[in-house]
């Protein structure tokens, strides 16, 4: 498959997109590593529980894109209603991953949901 043409519309959301990915990874860099596991940066949240809140969300996006783009968007199978719960989920998970397993989770799901 090419590569899509010009397209001024996206461009301009991918760099909005990779300019605030690249304030989140400053501000994260910017947290001391004995503190990236310390509830408190967001509510109970952790440094490392928004990152592997950011990369599950990531992988979400790519999978509803790759799915709409294919014809089968009605099998995404997500409502709004079900957020909280996900979240919930994915904050229960990130509990037990160490900043760099949260933090390759995010090196990994960004590029595959801005290639969507």
């Amino acid at each position: 498959m090419s590569a899509p043409g010009p397209n001024p519309r996206r461009d301009a959301l991918l760099a909005k997109l990779d300019a605030a990915r690249a304030d989140f990874l400053a501000a994260v860099a910017d947290v001391d590593p004995d503190l990236l596991t310390a509830p408190g940066l967001l509510d109970e949240w952790s440094a490392r529980d928004l990152v592997a809140h950011v990369a599950f969300w990531a992988d979400h996006g790519a999978d509803g894109i790759a799915l709409a783009a294919s014809g089968r968007g009605a099998g995404y199978g997500y409502d709004g209603s079900q957020t909280d719960a996900m979240n919930a989920a994915r904050f229960a998970e990130s509990r037990a991953m160490s900043p760099a397993d949260a933090a390759d989770d995010e090196l990994r799901a960004f590029p595959r949901f801005r290639a969507a």
